[in-house]
């Protein structure tokens, strides 16, 4: 999808390398999709698999949109995440959808997240 969206975007050209590459991508995605049922193209969810592809248009469209963003990746990442983790409140919250787990499971992986990054930006180094 990046490469087809980079044509309206950017100006760029597909050679027939980048069309082969995408249709033999969302090819794939259809035998996932029909679970192997190519023929019958009778989708196991319809509403999931629309949402996916959406997803990647979306996903690749903010990446070619990226592409012309002057400011400092870190910041402009955090901006990103900032403004759209109201609108991520606001959809849980509609749906009913946002719960607290309980703190157990996630203490294991906040530990090392934590532990690996605050390493990181102490030292200086990457790993």
């Amino acid at each position: 999808m990046l490469a087809y969206l980079s044509v309206p975007f950017l100006g760029q050209r597909l050679r027939k390398t980048d069309i082969l590459a995408g249709l033999v991508c969302y090819a794939g995605v259809v035998v996932i999709a029909t679970r192997g049922a190519v023929t019958s193209l009778s989708f196991s969810d319809p509403l999931g698999v629309s949402l996916a592809i959406g997803s990647t248009v979306i996903w690749a469209s903010y990446w070619i949109l990226a592409t012309r963003d002057t400011r400092d990746p870190v910041v402009g990442l955090f901006l990103n995440f900032l403004f759209g983790l109201p609108v991520i409140a606001v959809i849980c919250g509609l749906t009913e959808a946002l719960t607290c787990p309980a703190p157990g499971p996630l203490l294991p992986p906040c530990m090392s997240g934590s532990s690996k990054w605050g390493s990181r930006s102490c030292s200086g180094r990457t790993p």
